[in-house]
Parts: structure tokens; C-alpha cells; sequence
């Protein structure tokens, strides 16, 4: 059937990504060369899986499925402005969590567990390290307006919400940008201790 380009995702709810599109508006006129995150696609990566066989879909689902049934739903809450490698030089802009990180650092960690014994999938090097990407700057030079923006926004309450479940995403490059297609949502059903 031919490969898909997968990964796992905590979703963000509708009245977060209004609020995180306000944000990018905001942040829009200081910077330059930025390919923003559409506020449709606006996710938490958990697990990038990359170019996978099809047919390997339905195992796959079935791994995240047992880890789903291993862990509570989360409180997370989004706070802070940031970027990658740095604010003087970004090539990533983010929006932090000020709650929750460590359940969901946990569940990330399952999920690379359990892919890899049971699926065959590598393990991520780099230590998971929970980020909602916003933008994508294109232009290697330094941006000093965005760096001063995201300074100012470093620490701001961007808003909280229950994390009750995970996805599976086919992603599929287009001219346009990337085009994301849910193909499982894995509920957390473990009874928070």
C-alpha cells in the first residue's frame, strides 16, 4: 500500500487554538520569514513515526491503544513564549507548559517504550521535552523585533485544558503546507491515582 508519514499528537481543544491564532496574529508583524503552525494543525507532538508501511497501521494502533489504557486523563495548562535553538536566533517559536509536563513526558515515554519492543519503531534520541510549535522561522538571520516580542511573552497565561485522549495523524506535504488527516483517537482511561 505504500508508506504513510505518521506521528502521535495530544490535541488541542477549539477555544485554545482561537486564542494561540490571536497570538501568532500578535506576533506576526515582528517577524519575518515565519511559516505559521494554521491553528487547525496546532498539536502536541508525543511520538514522530515517519515514513511508515501501511500495513504496519493497525499494529501500531493497537500499541497506542494498550498505552492509552495505561494512563489518566491530564491537566495541562500552556503558558510562555519561547524559541529553538534561542530567542536571538529562532527557528522554532513555542508556546511552553507551565502544568503537566511531567504526565505527559510520562506518557510520551510510554508510548516510545512500547513502539519500540512491540513495533520495531527507534527510539528518539533527544529527551521528549513537551512544546506547542507555532511557527517555523525561515530566514536564518537574527529577528531582533520577534527576539524582544518573546522575551515580553515568555511567561503568559496562554490557558489550561483536559487532555483525555491522543491521536494518530497521517501528514502529507503539500505546497500549501501540510495537510493532517486523524486516523485513531487512543482515550486515557486509567483512573487517575
Amino acid at each position: 500500500m505504500g508508506d504513510l508519514r505518521l506521528f502521535l499528537a495530544a490535541p488541542i481543544p477549539d477555544d485554545l487554538r482561537l486564542k494561540i491564532a490571536g497570538i501568532q496574529d500578535e506576533l506576526r508583524p515582528n517577524a519575518r520569514q515565519v511559516k505559521w503552525v494554521e491553528p487547525e494543525n496546532l498539536h502536541l507532538t508525543l511520538k514522530f513515526l515517519g515514513a511508515t508501511d501501511a500495513e504496519q497501521v493497525g499494529g501500531l494502533a493497537a500499541c497506542a491503544e494498550a498505552v492509552a489504557a495505561r494512563i489518566a486523563p491530564m491537566e495541562l495548562v500552556l503558558a510562555g513564549l519561547g524559541a529553538f535553538p534561542n530567542a536571538r536566533r529562532p527557528h522554532t517559536v513555542w508556546i511552553g507548559l507551565q502544568a503537566g509536563q511531567e504526565p505527559l513526558a510520562e506518557l510520551a515515554e510510554a508510548l516510545e517504550e512500547a513502539l519500540a519492543r512491540e513495533c520495531g519503531v527507534p527510539r528518539e534520541e533527544r529527551r521528549f521535552g513537551g512544546h506547542l510549535t507555532i511557527g517555523r522561522v525561515k530566514s536564518p538571520e537574527p529577528q531582533p523585533r520577534l527576539t524582544t516580542a518573546l522575551a515580553e511573552g515568555g511567561d503568559r497565561a496562554i490557558g489550561g485544558y483536559r487532555l483525555d485522549a491522543f491521536d494518530l495523524y497521517q501528514s502529507e506535504l503539500r505546497p500549501t503546507g501540510p495537510l493532517y488527516t486523524l486516523l485513531h483517537r487512543f482515550a486515557l482511561t486509567a483512573t487517575p491515582p
